[in-house]
């Protein structure tokens, strides 16, 4: 289990389905979201998911402002697993845990651009080659198993190039 990074209690802010474009990956899909978020618009979100009071006990900064690419990856149940936030300020990733007794929390984790470059790159590179393990640890053991290797590789190559587009 990955010791670094903050776990909350709570689900992070769900993906704007209007603003999020679907990339079919086999087993997985992959969802390209364009976010700038800030505390109101998130306390907004969980608001509505009847979560704002512990959505609120997890803000650290209180003039938390950022914006970037969000890739999702979801599994055939729907269920997020994972979640790269390639935000300019605040880079950071979650491990989407999925419990047995349905409660949600996630396991947020800052990228560190110094050691590990442009998180866009690093993100596609994970899904490349470190998917079967991220999932394990976002506890999709059968996502994983089930993966379809072909499939993952031409959905990838097809985010790749939405997120590169000019």
């Amino acid at each position: 289990m990955i010791q670094a990074g903050k776990v909350h209690p709570v689900p992070p802010e769900p993906h704007d389905p209007a603003q999020t474009t679907m990339v079919a990956a086999g087993t997985v899909t992959i969802g390209v979201e364009y976010r700038e978020i800030d505390v109101a618009s998130l306390s907004k979100s969980f608001q509505k998911l009847g979560l704002k009071d512990e959505f609120l006990e997890t803000i650290d900064d209180p003039n938390l402002a950022d914006r970037g690419v969000s890739l999702h990856v979801f599994g055939p149940d729907g269920h997020e697993y994972l979640r790269f936030d390639c935000f300019e300020d605040g880079p950071h990733y979650h491990y989407n845990h999925k419990t047995a007794d349905g409660s949600a929390h996630n396991h947020q984790v800052l990228f560190d651009p110094v050691s590990n470059g442009d998180e866009l790159t690093w993100a596609l590179n994970c899904l490349r080659t470190r998917l079967p393990e991220m999932l394990a640890e976002a506890r999709g053991e059968d996502v994983a198993a089930a993966l379809d290797y072909e499939a993952l590789r031409i959905g990838i190559d097809q985010v790749e190039r939405l997120i590169r587009k000019p």
